[in-house]
């Protein structure tokens, strides 16, 4: 089996097989991981250290998985709604109330 068929997604220092491809996109569904994999492959390939360049796997995954935590966060904020949302004034006794309309009266 060839480099050019062993591997699902190469890039100059990340190198994943079928199975680990699938498992991560499977495993961070918030993200594209085939843009963000070309964007740590070229960290790494710039600015990695020879050790990072060796034990890349584990940091991606944990990459990948931060990045992942932090877009479905901010996806599940853009749809809540303004009712749904936390008043910023809420601890304030003089803050007004939302009106009918969602707006301060």
């Amino acid at each position: 089996m060839t480099d050019e068929t062993k591997y699902a997604w190469q890039g100059r220092v990340i190198r994943l097989t079928q199975h680990d491809l699938d498992a991560w996109v499977k495993a961070y569904p918030y993200i594209t991981v085939t843009s963000a994999l070309q964007a740590k492959d070229d960290e790494l390939w710039e600015i990695g250290t020879e050790e990072e360049k060796r034990k890349w796997f584990y940091a991606t995954s944990m990459w990948l998985m931060a990045m992942n935590m932090t877009q479905e966060r901010l996806t599940r904020e853009a749809k809540r709604t303004w009712k749904d949302r936390t008043d910023p004034n809420r601890n304030d006794p003089f803050a007004t109330q939302y009106g009918k309309n969602g707006h301060y009266d």
